[in-house]
Protein backbone atom coordinates (compact mmCIF):
# COMPACT_ATOMS: atom_id res chain seq x y z
CA UNK A 1 0.00 0.00 0.00
CA UNK A 2 1.26 3.45 -0.79
CA UNK A 3 0.08 6.89 -0.22
CA UNK A 4 2.11 10.51 -0.80
CA UNK A 5 2.97 12.79 2.05
CA UNK A 6 1.42 15.70 -0.03
CA UNK A 7 -1.99 13.91 -0.49
CA UNK A 8 -5.43 15.42 0.85
CA UNK A 9 -6.00 15.35 4.48
CA UNK A 10 -8.91 13.16 4.43
CA UNK A 11 -6.90 10.60 2.42
CA UNK A 12 -3.86 10.46 4.68
CA UNK A 13 -6.48 9.97 7.57
CA UNK A 14 -7.67 7.34 5.71
CA UNK A 15 -5.03 5.74 4.66
CA UNK A 16 -3.06 5.73 8.27
CA UNK A 17 -6.58 4.44 9.88
CA UNK A 18 -6.40 1.90 7.04
CA UNK A 19 -2.69 0.97 7.90
CA UNK A 20 -3.39 0.59 11.39
CA UNK A 21 -6.46 -1.84 11.13
CA UNK A 22 -4.21 -3.77 8.96
CA UNK A 23 -1.23 -3.61 11.28
CA UNK A 24 -3.88 -5.08 14.23
CA UNK A 25 -5.53 -8.08 12.41
CA UNK A 26 -4.19 -11.13 12.19
CA UNK A 27 -3.53 -11.65 8.50
CA UNK A 28 -2.67 -15.06 7.84
CA UNK A 29 -0.20 -15.61 4.54
CA UNK A 30 -1.12 -12.08 3.53
CA UNK A 31 2.16 -10.45 2.90
CA UNK A 32 2.17 -6.80 2.84
CA UNK A 33 3.44 -3.57 3.50
CA UNK A 34 2.82 0.47 3.92
CA UNK A 35 5.03 2.91 2.03
CA UNK A 36 4.82 6.84 2.44
CA UNK A 37 6.28 8.23 -0.50
CA UNK A 38 7.85 11.64 0.09
CA UNK A 39 6.96 14.90 -2.32
CA UNK A 40 3.88 13.09 -4.80
CA UNK A 41 0.65 13.23 -4.14
CA UNK A 42 -2.29 11.38 -5.77
CA UNK A 43 -1.77 11.91 -9.61
CA UNK A 44 2.01 11.64 -9.27
CA UNK A 45 3.02 8.10 -7.32
CA UNK A 46 1.02 5.94 -9.92
CA UNK A 47 4.18 4.98 -11.68
CA UNK A 48 6.14 4.52 -8.15
CA UNK A 49 4.21 2.72 -6.53
CA UNK A 50 3.70 0.13 -9.24
CA UNK A 51 7.36 -0.20 -9.74
CA UNK A 52 8.10 -0.80 -5.71
CA UNK A 53 4.68 -2.91 -5.49
CA UNK A 54 6.26 -5.45 -8.38
CA UNK A 55 9.60 -5.25 -6.55
CA UNK A 56 7.99 -6.26 -2.90
CA UNK A 57 5.51 -9.22 -4.77
CA UNK A 58 8.70 -10.53 -6.96
CA UNK A 59 11.62 -9.60 -4.51
CA UNK A 60 11.76 -13.60 -4.19
CA UNK A 61 11.55 -15.05 -7.22
CA UNK A 62 15.00 -13.95 -8.12
CA UNK A 63 17.70 -16.41 -7.10
CA UNK A 64 20.20 -14.46 -5.62
CA UNK A 65 24.00 -13.62 -7.38
CA UNK A 66 25.66 -15.61 -4.91
CA UNK A 67 23.87 -18.49 -4.77
CA UNK A 68 24.14 -18.21 -8.76
CA UNK A 69 27.99 -17.38 -8.68
CA UNK A 70 29.19 -20.08 -6.35
CA UNK A 71 27.94 -22.55 -9.28
CA UNK A 72 26.24 -25.18 -7.32
CA UNK A 73 23.60 -26.21 -9.74
CA UNK A 74 21.66 -28.77 -7.44
CA UNK A 75 21.20 -25.48 -5.04
CA UNK A 76 20.77 -23.78 -8.06
CA UNK A 77 17.78 -26.06 -8.89
CA UNK A 78 16.44 -26.30 -5.42
CA UNK A 79 16.18 -22.84 -5.03
CA UNK A 80 14.54 -22.67 -8.29
CA UNK A 81 11.85 -25.32 -7.53
CA UNK A 82 11.43 -23.37 -3.82
CA UNK A 83 9.85 -20.17 -5.85
CA UNK A 84 8.39 -22.23 -8.02
CA UNK A 85 6.28 -23.52 -5.27
CA UNK A 86 5.45 -19.95 -3.74
CA UNK A 87 4.66 -19.04 -6.72
CA UNK A 88 2.05 -21.65 -7.13
CA UNK A 89 4.08 -24.10 -8.79
CA UNK A 90 4.26 -21.91 -12.27
CA UNK A 91 6.96 -24.22 -13.68
CA UNK A 92 9.15 -21.22 -15.20
CA UNK A 93 12.95 -21.28 -15.09
CA UNK A 94 13.22 -18.07 -12.70
CA UNK A 95 16.74 -17.32 -14.41
CA UNK A 96 17.35 -16.03 -17.74
CA UNK A 97 18.48 -17.61 -20.09
CA UNK A 98 20.90 -15.14 -20.97
CA UNK A 99 22.14 -15.09 -17.49
CA UNK A 100 23.54 -18.51 -16.74
CA UNK A 101 25.02 -18.23 -20.61
CA UNK A 102 27.06 -15.35 -18.98
CA UNK A 103 27.89 -16.97 -16.04
CA UNK A 104 29.38 -20.21 -17.49
CA UNK A 105 31.57 -17.86 -19.99
CA UNK A 106 32.24 -15.94 -16.18
CA UNK A 107 33.46 -19.77 -15.15
CA UNK A 108 34.68 -20.51 -18.40
CA UNK A 109 37.16 -17.16 -18.08
CA UNK A 110 38.42 -18.48 -15.03
CA UNK A 111 39.18 -21.62 -15.80
CA UNK A 112 36.89 -23.61 -14.26
CA UNK A 113 35.89 -25.84 -16.83
CA UNK A 114 33.73 -28.08 -15.05
CA UNK A 115 31.81 -25.67 -13.54
CA UNK A 116 31.55 -24.08 -16.65
CA UNK A 117 29.77 -26.97 -18.29
CA UNK A 118 27.48 -28.03 -15.05
CA UNK A 119 25.97 -24.36 -15.66
CA UNK A 120 25.52 -24.77 -19.50
CA UNK A 121 24.10 -28.07 -19.16
CA UNK A 122 21.69 -26.46 -16.76
CA UNK A 123 21.13 -23.93 -19.05
CA UNK A 124 20.18 -27.08 -21.78
CA UNK A 125 17.85 -28.36 -18.91
CA UNK A 126 15.92 -24.91 -18.70
CA UNK A 127 15.99 -24.38 -22.33
CA UNK A 128 15.86 -27.19 -24.78
CA UNK A 129 14.93 -24.89 -27.62
CA UNK A 130 17.48 -22.92 -27.36
CA UNK A 131 20.50 -23.19 -30.23
CA UNK A 132 22.23 -20.60 -28.24
CA UNK A 133 22.48 -22.74 -25.12
CA UNK A 134 23.92 -26.13 -27.35
CA UNK A 135 26.57 -23.71 -29.09
CA UNK A 136 27.86 -21.96 -25.70
CA UNK A 137 28.47 -25.58 -24.14
CA UNK A 138 30.26 -26.80 -26.97
CA UNK A 139 31.98 -23.71 -26.51
CA UNK A 140 32.98 -24.73 -23.21
CA UNK A 141 33.94 -28.40 -23.92
CA UNK A 142 36.34 -26.71 -26.72
CA UNK A 143 37.94 -24.36 -24.66
CA UNK A 144 38.13 -27.40 -22.09
CA UNK A 145 40.18 -29.74 -24.67
CA UNK A 146 37.23 -32.39 -25.08
CA UNK A 147 36.98 -32.25 -28.84
CA UNK A 148 33.95 -35.14 -28.81
CA UNK A 149 31.46 -32.88 -26.71
CA UNK A 150 32.11 -29.49 -28.54
CA UNK A 151 31.44 -31.73 -31.70
CA UNK A 152 28.21 -33.52 -30.04
CA UNK A 153 26.76 -30.11 -29.37
CA UNK A 154 27.98 -27.64 -32.17
CA UNK A 155 25.59 -30.53 -33.96
CA UNK A 156 23.07 -30.18 -32.07
CA UNK A 157 23.32 -26.63 -31.78
CA UNK A 158 22.54 -26.65 -35.86
CA UNK A 159 19.81 -28.97 -35.44
CA UNK A 160 18.25 -27.13 -33.09
CA UNK A 161 18.65 -23.60 -35.11
CA UNK A 162 15.08 -22.77 -36.41
CA UNK A 163 16.66 -20.35 -38.73
CA UNK A 164 14.25 -17.55 -38.20
CA UNK A 165 15.98 -14.63 -36.82
CA UNK A 166 19.23 -12.51 -38.31
CA UNK A 167 20.70 -14.00 -34.96
CA UNK A 168 19.71 -17.54 -35.17
CA UNK A 169 21.28 -17.24 -38.85
CA UNK A 170 24.30 -16.00 -37.29
CA UNK A 171 24.74 -18.62 -34.65
CA UNK A 172 24.43 -21.58 -37.02
CA UNK A 173 27.22 -19.42 -39.49
CA UNK A 174 28.97 -19.87 -36.10
CA UNK A 175 28.22 -23.23 -35.30
CA UNK A 176 28.72 -24.57 -38.64
CA UNK A 177 32.30 -22.79 -38.83
CA UNK A 178 33.11 -24.49 -35.98
CA UNK A 179 32.08 -27.60 -37.14
CA UNK A 180 34.21 -26.88 -40.06
CA UNK A 181 37.34 -26.08 -38.36
CA UNK A 182 36.60 -29.45 -35.90
CA UNK A 183 36.99 -31.60 -39.56
CA UNK A 184 33.44 -31.73 -39.29
CA UNK A 185 31.60 -32.20 -43.01
CA UNK A 186 29.00 -29.21 -42.79
CA UNK A 187 25.84 -30.15 -44.76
Amino acid sequence: MTVGKDEADLTLRTYSELEKWMNKKDLKGLRWKSVWFEGVDHGSMVGKSLYDGLLFIFNEWRIPDSVLTAGDVDKIENLRKEIAKKFRDIDMPAIPENRLNALGYRFLNEKSYDKAIDILRYNIKLYPNSPNTYDSLAEAYLTKGDKENAIKYYKLAVEKNPRHSEYEKRLLQSSQGKLKELGVEVK
